[in-house]
């Protein structure tokens, strides 16, 4: 224990064999402290220079630092607010607003700390005695924990030792999500039917295996912002059917064509797919682009657009992206989900043809708010795989139900290769194939993919 003038003990608040921690008094700044007591074989000692020039509004500054015997002593400011169990024990759990709106400012200091240069710092103390509440204030602390022989927030990898990583931090953060919301350490399962993003999001960042968890913070915070707008936009959600669709630019026309023919609706083809090789423009009628139509709702303007048809003999609109990549960077799903709202005003029915690269947050944002997603293939022997790997991935990372996945070959000879396909490998449900003559009745769709399913 160390021994100092200025820092009185009040009370120790951690002690194990590597740290103990302290609240102390400060005689010349009048204030409380905490003291970090470590070896001085610490990995922080080396760091501790660094350390001391971090300010952040969520972490409590180092103020000084000092060594006493074999020990590194690190002086914090001490943050006195309601500790986030001391808030739940009092209040009761939080509804799904006021916990996302403290769990993102929480993730945004993570994030900092793990993006700090040259070497991120791991947090590897994340729990509900160490997140501080004052007012609109959330500050993480590493104060310790009342009871560190149950910790319910620890990874299981740091139990055996494992080196410290972001996907423990991200464990912990995923444990004290479902805290704030439920009160209990109790995680939803994967088995449970119909679960929801909120879920999702727990178990992804609570999976047992570490490589299964988000890769980092920023991708929660992202996960967090599209359930908060998603809880914001519930009373003005898009009425209209939206489809999620790949394939060729010709093959979306030809669909989308025949479906506004069958419903007697006029179909719009939103266009997000900006790098694909197979779109040319010259061979349609395009509206104003996504990025402009965008800005303007974002700005309260009105887009009252006198849309023009694709082609003449069809019901169907385009709104094209800018065909060049560094627009392609500007296209925020926030905006185009306000973009989205104000176009079911006009259009029944919207088909967004998202990109084939599945990482693609506005192609995954798309996936999730639709009400269907096909894949139309071309070229099956390649297209398989790739619709398998869309719907895989996306099945096991969102909250997308694989049914919603339907597969639609454009080529009647295809038929048997993709059928042969479909017993081993399909998520989804094989819709049937398309040409010239095809009429696409929702019906029909439906009994082709039960005879395929019987003759399987």
């Amino acid at each position: 224990m160390f021994f100092s003038e200025r820092y009185k003990i009040i009370q120790p608040l951690l002690k194990n064999s590597r740290e103990a921690k302290y609240l102390v008094f400060d005689e010349i700044d009048k204030c409380k402290k905490v003291i970090s007591e470590k070896s001085s074989k610490s990995e922080m000692e080396s760091d501790i220079e660094q350390l001391s020039k971090i300010e952040h509004i969520g972490i409590p500054r180092i103020t000084d630092y000092f060594k006493f015997n074999d020990c590194c002593c690190i002086v914090h400011e001490y943050i006195e607010g309601e500790t986030l169990k001391e808030y739940i024990d009092k209040k009761g759990v939080m509804d799904l607003y006021e916990a996302l709106d403290i769990f993102v400012k929480l993730l945004h200091t993570v994030k900092f700390l793990h993006d700090i240069k040259p070497v991120g710092i791991i947090h590897g103390n994340i729990h509900h005695d160490n997140v501080i509440l004052i007012e609109d204030d959330v500050y993480l602390t590493d104060y310790g924990i009342k009871d560190e022989n149950k910790n319910p927030y620890q990874a299981p990898e740091s139990i055996l030792g494992v080196k410290k990583s972001k996907q423990q931090d991200i464990y912990s953060l995923g444990m004290l999500f479902n805290y704030m919301i439920t009160g209990s350490y109790k995680k939803p399962g994967y088995s449970e039917k119909n679960v929801n993003i909120t879920d999702s999001l727990i178990i992804r960042s609570t999976s047992a295996n570490f490589n299964n968890r988000f890769e980092d913070t920023g991708i929660m915070i992202t996960e967090c912002e599209r359930l908060i707008r998603n809880l914001s936009c519930n009373s003005s959600k898009p009425n209209s059917k939206i489809i999620a669709i790949n394939g060729s630019h010709e093959a979306v026309f030809e669909f989308a064509k025949y479906y506004s023919k069958a419903s007697s609706d006029n179909t719009l083809i939103i266009d997000a797919d900006i790098l694909h090789p197979s779109f040319e423009s010259d061979n349609y009628i395009l509206n104003e682009d996504i990025q402009s139509m965008m800005d303007k709702v974002d700005k309260g303007e009105d887009i009252e657009i006198s849309f023009k048809k694709a082609k003449a003999c069809s019901r169907v609109y385009i709104i094209p992206s800018i065909i060049r990549i560094e627009g392609y960077e500007n296209i925020t799903f926030a905006s185009f989900y306000n973009l989205l709202i104000r176009l079911t005003e006009d259009f029944n029915l919207i088909f967004i043809k998202c990109s084939d690269f599945i990482y693609d947050s506005l192609a995954i944002n798309t996936y999730i708010i639709s009400d269907q997603i096909i894949h139309i293939m071309s070229d099956p022997l390649a297209d398989i795989k790739l619709f398998n790997k869309i719907s895989e991935y996306l099945c096991s990372r969102h909250d997308i139900d694989n049914q919603r996945f339907n597969a639609f070959i454009y080529k009647e000879k295809t038929k048997n290769i993709i059928a042969a396909g479909i017993k081993e490998n399909l998520l989804g449900e094989y819709l049937g194939s398309a040409n010239s003559q095809s009429r696409l009745y929702a019906k029909d769709l439906m009994n082709i993919a039960n005879k395929i399913r019987r003759k399987l």
